[in-house]
């Protein structure tokens, strides 16, 4: 049986990213609809943490052994493949697609801080918490690519962990 490589789940799981936002967009998700939108950017993410774990057991799957080395490798590729075009995908959508998320979520974050009767000092560090992720910048970029890698590593290592061969303690076989 032919299984898919790291690589090859990393695009697949791309492309799907590339498709929910453009759903998310024609349903104004991210421009008039943040309320529904808050959740509904979490899609990608929760396919790309499932990407991870489809590519270590698929790893397994080749030789019907796996060590911890081997399948967090297969994760890291997933989640470095994954990290780039995902950051790429932003990018292009946040700078020529729908230039206007950053303020329109910044808008609605202070219209739902402001119904709760948040602190000023709480209004004042979830702008800033935008800011910092959402404005367009090279550095909110940067912070995207880091963040999505080492969670990435992390879930790798959970992966690998899980779908790893055991030893035998008798034997001390695989």
């Amino acid at each position: 049986m032919k299984t898919a490589s790291p690589f090859r789940i990393a695009i697949i799981a791309l492309i799907f990213s590339i498709v929910w936002c453009a759903f998310e967009l024609l349903m104004g998700y991210n421009t008039t609809r943040h309320d529904i939108g808050q959740i509904a950017r979490l899609v990608p993410d929760i396919v790309f943490w499932g990407s991870l774990f489809l590519a270590v057991r698929n790893e397994k799957r080749k030789t019907g052994k796996l060590s911890f080395i081997d399948g967090w490798k297969a994760g890291i590729i997933t989640s470095l493949v994954y990290s780039i075009g995902f950051t790429l995908i932003i990018i292009f959508y946040q700078q020529f697609i729908n230039p206007e998320f950053y303020e329109t979520f910044k808008a609605f974050t202070l219209s739902q801080l402001e119904a709760h009767k948040a602190t000023q000092a709480q209004i004042d560090s979830s702008l800033k918490e935008i800011e910092a992720s959402y404005n367009g910048s090279a550095m909110s970029y940067c912070f995207l690519f880091v963040f999505s890698f080492v969670w990435g590593i992390i879930l790798s290592a959970i992966a690998a962990l899980v779908f790893r061969t055991k030893k035998d303690v008798v034997t001390g076989t695989v």
